[in-house]
């Protein structure tokens, strides 16, 4: 995800700030795929530090130098963090904790936008500083897709369910569900962190006062500005149980990680798993009119899609990865050129992947990437998969 080395004379040096993925496998939370690792620490996060440090004291300043700043909320690095003599902290970060809630009906299943939640988070602030009359900080911490399905019974009662975005596309997604009522909806989870309300107030009634305006304030206020984007229909806001947190939110690492093992081991490692890579061709059968290269949201759904299709049998353990090698268009729509890779400990288990692979792409792994392409706005007529299998080979040590 990126390491960077920080030198000089005033530096409180021998730390590492930040954290390192605990496995290299996809299960790792840091880990979002084809060899993608998201840092735990944010380049605007140590520029805060330094900036603080060169003299940028207040927080209009600093937005001006990091306008991205304000999307980590209290997760940023103070000069008094990475200097022996820095004396500043930063703002909004050593009172009050609260998370909150805010779900967003939408007409289609997807994510909100970085644009978009930097806009929920300013209208949050806002409302926060106005009532506290300090600065605070708004995070958001993660997104959920949720799908309401509603239909009514052979008896006359409606029958109301909730699913995840994976469980609706399962079950075949509005084409299968058409006999009911489908309404999509993204659940928005934010930490906000401010300054008690008066000096030296440190007890829950701030909070609970906050929290009761929030809910009160806070809904009609991201109504006003949502009603402008597409896609978009209402915003209710919701809070959580409030917490108190008196100290900063992030801290540094209190000691350096131990030296490197330097002998060798008494005994071998285990024989290496064997990489298998797989390239396929797949044709998006398309119109004439609606023949247009796939966007890199639409790919990266494309892989995941392969695969999911892929898992529904191999469910040994086994990692499966899928990555994107090109695309262009043809006269009946799309070709899509991708390299499934996947990894096992026993080589015997080669042939029968290869060729459990060519009957899911024909059957229920074409179904599964078919549906979710067209879940992604994807106009076409049928998805084939062209095998390739000549070229299947063992990956060389190194290469993946």
């Amino acid at each position: 995800g990126g390491n960077y080395f920080m030198f000089g004379g005033g530096i409180k040096g021998g730390r590492i700030l930040g954290d390192y993925p605990k496995t290299f496998w996809d299960t790792d939370l840091t880990n979002i795929g084809r060899g993608r690792l998201i840092p735990t620490t944010s380049w605007d996060s140590l520029w805060f530090g330094i900036s603080q440090w060169y003299g940028v004291e207040t927080d209009a300043d600093m937005k001006y130098i990091l306008p991205n700043h304000g999307s980590f909320g209290c997760f940023l690095l103070s000069d008094k963090d990475l200097y022996r003599d820095g004396s500043q902290t930063i703002s909004g970060c050593d009172g009050f904790s609260m998370d909150f809630a805010i779900t967003s009906v939408l007409n289609e299943p997807r994510y909100l936008t970085g644009p978009e939640e930097k806009k929920i988070c300013e209208e949050v602030l806002k409302n926060v500083e106005v009532q506290t009359g300090q600065t605070a900080r708004c995070l958001i911490i993660g997104q959920k897709i949720i799908v309401n399905y509603s239909r009514r019974l052979a008896n006359g009662e409606i029958q109301d369910t909730e699913m995840t975005l994976k469980q609706y596309l399962n079950r075949g997604g509005s084409r299968k569900l058409n006999e009911g009522h489908i309404t999509f909806s993204v659940k928005v989870d934010t930490t906000i962190n401010y300054e008690p309300v008066q000096s030296g107030t440190s007890d829950s009634l701030s909070v609970a006062v906050m929290t009761q305006r929030l809910t009160d304030d806070l809904g009609p206020a991201l109504q006003s500005f949502v009603q402008n984007m597409t896609a978009l229909d209402s915003i209710v806001a919701t809070t959580s149980s409030p917490t108190i947190s008196l100290v900063p939110t992030q801290a540094p690492t209190s000691s350096p990680t131990p030296l490197p093992v330097l002998v060798p081991t008494t005994s071998p490692t285990p024989e290496p798993p064997t990489t298998i890579i797989l390239p396929l061709a797949c044709s998006i059968l398309q119109t004439p009119k609606n023949r247009i290269e796939l966007t890199g949201r639409q790919l990266e759904i494309f892989c995941d899609a392969i695969v999911d299709g892929l898992s529904r049998w191999k469910n040994n353990g086994d990692p499966l990865s899928c990555a994107f090698s090109g695309q262009k268009l043809m006269r009946g729509g799309i070709k899509v050129f991708v390299t499934v890779v996947t990894t096992t400990k026993n080589r015997r288990k080669i042939a029968n992947f290869i060729s459990k692979t060519e009957l899911m792409l024909k059957g229920q792994a074409r179904r599964v990437v078919k549906t979710k392409l067209l879940s992604a706005g994807v106009k076409l007529t049928d998805v084939l998969f062209r095998k390739d299998w000549s070229n299947a080979r063992i990956a060389l040590p190194g290469e993946v």
